[in-house]
C-alpha cells in the first residue's frame, strides 16, 4: 500500500461523509487527483474508489444511475413505453438513493427514457401523455 492509495482513500471517505453518496462530479475529480498527482493508473485508482465506497457503505451515484436506466428500460420493455406508476417507482427509487428532491428525480428519469427512446404510455379521455410532457 503505498502513500498514494492511502491519500486516495482518505479522499474518498471525505468525499463521501456528508451524505454517504460518492457523486458522480466527485468521483471524476477523484480519478483526476489520482492519476495527475498521486501517480496511480487510471484502474488502480477506480479499483481504490470502488472498494473503498463498499467498505465505507457510500452510494456512488455512477452506480445508482446505472440501476435506474435498467429499471427505466426493463419496466418499459414489453411496449417500449413506460407508465406514470412505473416513471414513479423509477423515480421515487433514483430521489431516495440520492437524496434529491422528487422533481429532480422525475426530470433525470425522464432524460434517461428520452435518451433510451422510450415514450409515456399515454392515458385519460384523451389519450394524452400530458403527464410526462409536463416533467421540466
Amino acid at each position: 500500500m503505498t502513500d498514494g492509495e492511502n491519500k486516495l482513500r482518505e479522499l474518498v471517505l471525505l468525499r463521501g461523509a456528508r451524505n454517504n453518496v460518492l457523486s458522480t462530479d466527485s468521483e471524476e475529480e477523484l480519478l483526476e487527483i489520482a492519476v495527475t498527482q498521486l501517480n496511480l493508473t487510471l484502474q488502480r485508482a477506480r479499483g481504490i474508489i470502488i472498494a473503498t465506497a463498499e467498505s465505507a457503505i457510500y452510494e456512488m451515484e455512477s452506480e445508482i444511475d446505472r440501476v435506474t436506466e435498467a429499471m427505466v428500460a426493463a419496466l418499459s420493455a414489453s411496449s417500449r413505453a413506460i407508465s406514470q406508476d412505473d416513471f414513479k417507482t423509477a423515480a421515487s427509487y433514483n430521489a431516495s438513493k440520492l437524496k434529491l428532491p422528487l422533481p429532480v428525480a422525475q426530470r433525470r428519469i425522464k432524460d434517461i427514457a428520452e435518451r433510451l427512446k422510450i415514450t409515456p404510455e399515454r392515458r385519460g379521455l384523451l389519450w394524452s401523455a400530458r403527464w410526462f410532457r409536463t416533467i421540466r
